[in-house]
């Protein structure tokens, strides 16, 4: 069966939670049990494409347009928390899912690495987030999260990598999307 492009995310990441719970389709959980014993997800999602090399630059229209589409992908993914750093690129990289969910973005500081993986090894069980981040410090997020990531050039704007944890092992699951 062939999923529509906006809900193979979602099929994926229910899918991880349910692996996590170690249960399959029907022999599962009820939601609110599943929920609360589901494992966070973490959607870490490079920055769209922005409008130059040097300092804090917008976003192209190509950008915008990735960003739509990463909101498009991700509004019925059960997404409750947005982190974005400092920089206008991944601030208007998050601002669409954000106001298609009233979800009111936290900026933690793209030095500040650290300080993100604590608030992300917190999250409530069966929680989603979306992390907006930058090519070089998106595959070290991942890594201080406990799973790999290949390392992503900074031309490459299509990239999501979905990091769950079952137990103490943690597990990342690559993507690409848009154009």
């Amino acid at each position: 069966m062939k999923l529509p492009r906006r809900s193979l995310l979602a099929a994926v990441a229910a899918g991880a939670v349910l692996a996590g719970l170690g249960c399959g389709p029907g022999d599962g959980p009820s939601k609110d049990t599943a929920r609360s014993e589901a494992p966070a997800i973490v959607i870490l999602a490079r920055h769209a494409e922005k409008a130059g090399e040097e300092g804090d630059v917008p976003l192209t229209p190509e950008g915008e347009e990735r960003a739509r589409e990463l909101s498009r992908m991700l509004k019925d993914t059960g997404v409750q928390h947005i982190f974005t750093s400092q920089y206008i690129r991944t601030k208007a990289t998050a601002a669409p899912l954000a106001q298609a969910t009233g979800i009111t973005p936290v900026e933690i500081p793209a030095d500040s690495e650290d300080a993100l993986v604590q608030r992300l090894q917190q999250l409530p069980a069966g929680s989603v987030a979306l992390v907006v981040s930058h090519s070089d410090r998106l595959p070290r997020i991942v890594a201080k999260l406990g799973a790999e990531t290949p390392p992503i050039d900074h031309t490459e704007y299509d990239r999501i990598v979905m990091v769950t944890r079952d137990g103490g092992t943690a597990h990342a699951l690559n993507f690409r999307y848009g154009k």
